[in-house]
């Protein structure tokens, strides 16, 4: 797992040029002003799943898949591999934009609001999963084409949800429960609906002809 897991972010980090820039340059602007702003928080969830597909495209390109085929690996081991791929990099864009919020709030408005350090990420991390996991059993039941498919057609969803709500939705004035009590739920449905998820890419992937 920890190898094909340095495999992964090699290919990502010689694959991938613009969009972890994007994904740099949304969380910034997410920071200075537009914290609260779900739209974007969403897009950036978005953004931040497609990690996982520009490596899959890179490794069906390449014809990895016939080549790890004959590897001593089980084909739910490359799965659920995957899946803590775009895990991973959901956290990591989730601690990068708590970071970028807090050092916002401490320079412009003098004092951290906690909202904005754990409550804002998690709704990246959230969008990130939810996209990812949706994205995941199109790509190892169908392959790269109808995979990018799906993807593009995520993305293009979440462009069009940034544009009806231009303007910053507030998220705190518009939350019925207390932050923790939804975050806690957020957290437990995301980890059902990936397990399920997972379970279906590997229900899918071991019935696929690879060659």
């Amino acid at each position: 797992m920890k190898a094909l897991l340095k495999k992964d972010i090699y290919l990502l980090w010689k694959s991938a040029t613009i969009a972890p820039l994007g994904i740099f340059v949304l969380c910034v602007f997410c920071a200075l002003g537009r914290q609260s702003n779900l739209a974007m928080l969403c897009e950036l969830g978005v953004l931040t799943s497609g990690m996982a597909e520009v490596v899959l495209l890179v490794e069906e390109a390449n014809r990895w898949h016939v080549l790890q085929d004959t590897m001593p690996m089980s084909r739910a081991k490359i799965v659920c591999e995957k899946y803590l791929f775009f895990g991973l990099a959901g956290l990591f864009v989730s601690a990068m934009q708590a970071l970028l919020n807090t050092g916002y709030s401490l320079i412009v408005q003098r004092h951290v609001e906690a909202g904005n350090v754990l409550f804002l990420p998690m709704i990246i991390f959230a969008a990130a999963m939810l996209w990812g996991s949706i994205l995941m059993p199109f790509f190892f039941r169908f392959g790269g084409a109808i995979g990018r498919s799906v993807y593009q057609a995520a993305l293009a969803i979440g462009v069009i949800f940034a544009v009806i709500l231009s303007k910053s939705v507030k998220i705190p004035d518009h939350i019925p429960v207390h932050p923790l009590v939804l975050m806690s739920g957020l957290l437990c449905a995301g980890v059902l609906f990936c397990t399920f998820s997972c379970l279906l890419s590997i229900h899918f992937y071991r019935r696929r002809d690879l060659r």
